[in-house]
């Protein structure tokens, strides 16, 4: 049965600080870019913040909710400097590896910072994560109480000291009340005796947690606390300002308990245990001493552990884990590797821990060809980067059980050749080691109709889930190296080794065969026999199969139904026998084949339900796209259901989602899908429920199914829209208060706050329930306490309820998921969460939730029977007894009790279900009966009079007098029952219209008559009616209830139709007042509007003329722009004539001084000639004359002119 007695159990409590964490330790802080600084590390008594504290500048807070990871050693970062790894060693002995610590935190799994840390020494830092680790990862501190929220905060401020000071910033306390107005911070930090300047501080000495709370009760307002009050003691006459110990029993015990829980497992409260809730948080001393509960300990009382919205045992591990695996819903990840956009996004290695740190139990490993034979995971062919799969491997290693320690399963989608396969196994067994599932259990054999392990039986432990080899080749190399048989029916399995790339097309066979054999490791592998299948050639994988030479000879009578798999046989050239892989035993190979590793989670290709029901083979799954599961939802649900109560199956989002979206994971819930993979990077509603759901059980990642999905001896419809055999469907009505602190949007001032429900078809009810919009201008929000009712719940156990806080246009500003199994009714605070079910700081909302079982409309009577049978048989006996007396006073005078008024108007044959309650839990008409026994006049007034209250009265609705027999006769009637039912309904709609009636008629006698003196005779006559209604009234209050039911239908006939007609004389006063202001209004806004009109045009003829005079003077200054262009160019043309001219004169001065030169050196060559001639005309000597002349001329030629 859902709920739990929260009273009658232990509250578990959150686990203690540790002592080093509270007086702190030191570390040196270091960031690549800043130098280091010393700083202290401490933890709050709470346990939820951690502080790092520093003697010059103000600490830093952080929320142990936003810590996902504390790392030392070599897991930590590392600083890439050098110099500055040595100056964080000091000196130490160690190594900077077993120094170094790292926080991880963030409020998202893809946006995380790091907090580099430096210890002393190797033993601090192991003493520092090994305690921390105790804290972190705390469900229940997440989900404490109110006042314990409030005493986080105010330990962030306090960590927020300046060391300057001594004090708390006024101007932190200002940006967390920021949404109250600023006269009214002010008032009250003067009223606590502290400054109200932002930049002033307020002495750390005084900053007390006993400080904080009274200053946020200033604040903060809790005005609805009086109405609380009001509803504890509705029972009790006298006006108490103080709840005593029977009251506050009744109350908890009529709207503090689920009602329906069994009375006898989980008993009522009792006055003792009350009186010691009174002395724990009643503050006054003397009030609790005498057991009294004043509003202030009312308040403490509601903000206090013990009025928690869902019973804190269901976020510890509470559930049967030693059913079968596929009894379970399974926290899954799709595509886990990335980080953002299916097709362009990064993959990363740290997301791997961030999502198994949240609790999730199955991975998915994209595996693709690498470099240097290193297989790395991505998705293949898009602009995705890749991540090494050792990293990714170690990474799981790291993070697997850190926060659950049931098993891991490990999603392959394997793309990898035969030679990076084996590498990956190399990996999966040096790094995970005996986490690896391998060895199977002896009472969970892989044989039909075996149910699957529990996850008790397999804590720990890492299964792989992988496609795995063609049936016969599989059963062959079993038999050989394991011994264990396995089916050979080639349906059973997928025909699918792995899923190798297909080389292209053109290439040719024996080149194909040569690059396969050049992949495989002939060092290690034995002679290998290859076959190449056309057979599966729709999955576009070519299939390579292994076996050792002695093999060989065993299976050579199969060799023709091994053909027939394929097209081809292929042998591969003979090795010496004496090698090192002739001497490898069979199991060498065998055991690094990638199959190997795969046994509770078998993957196959799906065909139909009725193939897998007639096999009956649990360990084998299934996947699904999101397409093709909602069509098997959709065509053969009740088949699904029994699908998932045999064996498991993974839903992953279809192709379609390149923006990383999320499918609705409740459709496939309802059908039982364990593994619902989703994409944990996108934090969208369908990621919030999952979050929400899974945060049950101690965050584990594993919920058990609800029994019906899991019993094969009942058929469960998920479609289902009546009432399902052994499960007791639910009612519950929520109400929203008021908000406190609610998240501010940037775009708009107001919210609103919307309910709805998810589970199955027949139980989820989205964007129907919602507040009206209101300003979110204070600290407190009040809302229209509208009940939203969940009439019918089927399933309770497998709804959730999500409550969240939006804007105008629908934007999530805060919310949060509740599970309806374990939530408590009555008047609780719900925390709200950001995207990734983180809390947000102080932020609220105060409802009152009212859990009932379903009881459909026609066995409403019975029902009552059952819940009182006495009572219910006593009753009818004396209305038959009733119905045979004549006299209205025979019961009287026979001395035999009656029914009351009270009664009667409160059972199901007069006042339907839905209107029996008011929203907060109390007896129809008790607001009205009250405001009625306060009140003593009634009066008549116009509608400009302000309204009075009536003043009557009213006998206690507790005690009646006793009916008339005409009363009963009338009430117990078969042919007025529906007559009777209908005439009520209209009775309440003229009761509310009476009060209405009260704002007119409600004004002095004395100011009524006065207007009333002047007017007609009609009016006068009206007048009077009025006054004999106000004279009936008095005297069918005065009279007994008897008489009140037998003339109350009359009366209130009489007063709707004299009512009518005095209305009417107002109305149409009201109606030509109405029009003279709404044509004065229309007049106006003509008048402004011809303004508007006028205006406009003048400013659009203005813009007209400013158009035209810019575009004038545009032309204007164009124009100048092309005469200084033209101006310009003729100047630089005529500069550049004028140079020209210029040079042409220099080159003709040149010419001419290269002419006279020439001339010179023509006129010196002829008298040279000439002198040697004279010179030859000698006779002595003339020879050796003419050579050596000749030879020692001193003239070089430059001209080509020579003499003749």
């Amino acid at each position: 049965m859902a709920g739990a007695n929260a009273h009658r159990r232990l509250k578990p409590s959150p686990p203690p600080v540790p002592a080093c964490l509270l007086e702190g330790l030191y570390f040196r802080k270091w960031e690549s870019e800043d130098p280091f600084s010393q700083h202290e590390v401490k933890v709050d008594p709470t346990g939820l913040v951690l502080s790092l504290l520093n003697d010059k500048t103000e600490g830093v807070p952080i929320y142990l909710s936003e810590v996902s990871d504390v790392r030392c050693g070599k897991r930590a970062r590392q600083p890439k400097d050098a110099q500055l790894v040595q100056t964080l060693c000091g000196g130490a002995v160690e190594s900077f590896d077993d120094l170094a610590v790292s926080l991880v935190c963030g409020t998202s799994m893809v946006e995380v910072n790091f907090i580099n840390l430096a210890a002393i020494s190797k033993e601090y830092a192991v003493l520092f994560v090994t305690e921390l680790e105790k804290l972190l990862h705390n469900v229940l501190g997440d989900h404490l109480s109110e006042d314990v929220m409030i005493h986080r905060e105010h330990a962030r401020l306090r960590s927020l000291r300046d060391p300057v000071q001594d004090g708390i910033s006024v101007n932190h306390l200002a940006t967390l009340f920021a949404t109250k107005p600023k006269e009214d911070f002010k008032s009250a930090m003067v009223a606590m005796g502290w400054p109200s300047d932002r930049k002033q501080y307020i002495p750390a000495a005084e900053f007390t947690v006993e400080a904080f709370e009274k200053l946020y009760d200033a604040l903060v307002s809790t005005v609805y606390l009086p109405g609380v009050l009001e509803k504890i003691l509705h029972a009790d006459s006298t006006k108490s300002t103080y709840i005593t110990a029977k009251h506050l029993c009744s109350f908890l015990n009529q709207h503090h308990r689920d009602p329906r829980l069994n009375e006898v497992l989980f008993k009522h409260l009792k006055e003792d245990e009350v009186l010691q809730y009174i002395k724990t948080y009643e503050p006054d001393p003397e009030h609790a001493s005498k057991g009294e509960l004043t509003l202030h300990g009312l308040k403490k009382f509601l903000r206090s552990k013990e009025n928690t919205v869902i019973h804190l045992s269901r976020f510890l591990p509470h559930q049967d884990m030693d059913k079968p695996l596929n009894h379970y819903f399974i926290n899954s990840s799709h595509n886990t590797y990335l980080t953002g956009h299916q097709l362009r996004g990064k993959a990363t290695v740290e997301i791997y821990r961030q999502v198994l740190l949240s609790g999730c139990r199955c991975i998915e490993l994209d595996c693709w060809d690498g470099p240097e034979n290193e297989p790395v995971i991505t998705h293949g062919n898009t602009l995705v980067n890749n991540v090494l799969f050792k990293d990714v491997i170690e990474a799981i290693n790291e993070s697997a059980f850190k926060t659950s320690k049931y098993p891991v399963i490990l999603s392959f989608e394997n793309h990898c050749r035969f030679r990076q396969q084996r590498r990956m196994v190399q990996h999966l067994r040096a790094i995970l080691g005996d986490k690896l599932m391998l060895d199977l259990l002896d009472d969970h054999p892989l044989a039909a109709g075996i149910p699957l392990p529990p996850p008790n039986k397999l804590l720990g432990k890492i299964i792989c889930k992988n496609k795995k080899l063609l049936p016969k080749i599989e059963k062959m190399t079993s038999d050989e190296t394991h011994g264990q048989h396995r089916s050979s029916d080639p349906n059973e399995r997928e025909d699918v080794v792995s899923n190798i790339t297909p080389p292209p097309k053109e290439t040719a066979p024996h080149s194909r065969v040569e690059r396969l054999s050049s992949e495989l490791d002939t060092d290690l592998l034995s002679p290998t026999v290859r076959i190449k299948s056309n057979s599966m050639s729709e999955h576009g994988s070519q299939f390579l199969f292994q076996f050792r030479k002695s093999s060989i000879v065993s299976i050579s009578s199969s060799t023709k139904s091994l053909v027939g798999l394929g097209d081809s046989l292929v042998a591969s050239d003979s090795i010496d026998g004496n090698s090192s892989s002739a001497n490898a035993s069979p199991m060498e190979w065998c055991d690094l084949d990638m199959p190997s590793l795969v046994n509770y989670a078998e993957p196959i290709k799906f065909k139909t339900f009725e193939d897998s029901e007639e096999k009956d083979k649990h360990y084998q799954m299934s996947s699904f796209s999101e397409t093709a599961a909602i069509r098997l939802v959709l065509d053969f649900s009740t088949d699904f259901v029994k699908y998932t109560q045999r064996q498991n199956c993974r839903i992953y989002p279809r192709g379609t989602r390149v923006d990383s979206s999320n499918y609705q994971p409740q459709v496939f819930w309802n059908v039982g899908c364990q593994m619902v993979a989703l994409n944990f990077q996108t934090l969208d509603l369908p990621m919030q429920l999952n979050k929400g759901k899974f945060v049950y059980n101690g965050m584990c990642g594993y919920l058990l199914k609800p029994e019906v999905m899991r019993r094969t001896d009942r058929q469960f419809d998920p479609f289902a829209e009546s009432i399902i055999d052994s499960v007791v469907a639910a009612s519950i009505t929520v109400t929203v208060l008021a908000g406190h602190m609610l998240p501010v949007s940037k775009d708009y001032s107001q919210l609103r706050v919307e309910v709805d429900m998810y589970g199955i078809p027949a139980d989820t009810m989205r964007r129907k329930h919602r507040t009206k919009l209101v300003q979110n201008i204070n600290t407190t929000v009040y809302f229209h306490a509208t009940p939203f009712e969940f009439r019918k719940i089927i399933l309770p156990n497998h709804a959730l309820l999500r409550i969240s806080v939006v804007d105008p246009q629908g934007g999530v500003l805060g919310m949060r998921v509740l599970p309806l199994d374990g939530l408590e009714p009555g008047y609780r605070y719900v925390h709200l969460r950001n995207e990734n079910n983180q809390p947000l700081p102080l932020s609220s909302l105060f409802i009152f939730i009212k859990l009932a079982e379903y009881i459909p409309e026609d066995m409403q009577d019975f029902a009552m029977g059952l819940f009182n049978p006495v009572q219910y048989q006593k009753d009818r006996h004396q209305q038959a007894l009733c119905n045979m007396l004549d006299e209205d006073s025979d019961l009287g005078d026979c001395g035999v009790p009656t029914l009351n008024l009270r009664r009667a108007t409160t059972t199901s044959i007069i006042v339907p279900r839905k209107a029996q309650q008011d929203h907060l839990g109390l007896p129809l008409g008790a607001k009205k009966q009250e405001k009625l026994r306060q009140s003593n006049s009634f009066s008549v007034g116009g509608p400009n009079q302000k309204p009075t209250a009536p003043r009557t009265s009213l006998p206690p609705s507790s005690s009646g007098a006793p009916l008339t027999h005409t009363a009963l006769s009338i009430i117990n009637s078969k042919e007025s029952q529906k007559l009777f039912l209908k005439m009520n309904k209209e009775m309440s709609a003229i009761r509310r219209k009476f009060l209405k009636a009260h704002a007119i008629l409600g004004k002095t006698r004395a100011s009524a008559l006065k207007k009333l003196a002047g007017q007609s005779v009609n009016f006068h006559v009206e007048h009077n009616a009025a006054c004999e209604v106000t004279k009936l009234v008095e005297n069918a209050m005065a009279d007994e209830e008897a008489l009140l039911v037998k003339e109350l239908p009359v009366f209130f006939a009489w007063a709707h139709k004299t009512l009518t007609s005095v209305q009417a004389v107002d109305l149409k006063r009201h109606e030509a007042h109405l029009k003279k202001e709404l044509t004065a209004v229309i007049t106006s806004n003509q008048k402004e509007n011809a303004q508007k009109s006028h205006q406009y045009k003048e400013d659009q003829k203005r813009k007209v003329t400013d158009k035209e005079e810019l575009q004038r003077k545009i032309r204007e200054y164009s124009n100048k722009l092309v005469e200084s262009a033209v101006q310009l160019r003729s100047d630089v043309i005529s500069e550049q004539k004028r140079t020209m001219d210029v040079f042409l004169d220099e080159q003709k001065a040149a010419f001419s001084d290269l002419s006279d030169i020439e001339e010179l050196e023509l006129q010196c060559v002829q008298e040279f000639y000439a002198a040697k001639r004279q010179q030859l005309t000698k006779p002595e000597g003339a020879d050796a004359y003419t050579t050596t002349a000749l030879t020692d001329t001193p003239f070089v030629l430059k001209s080509s002119k020579l003499p003749a």
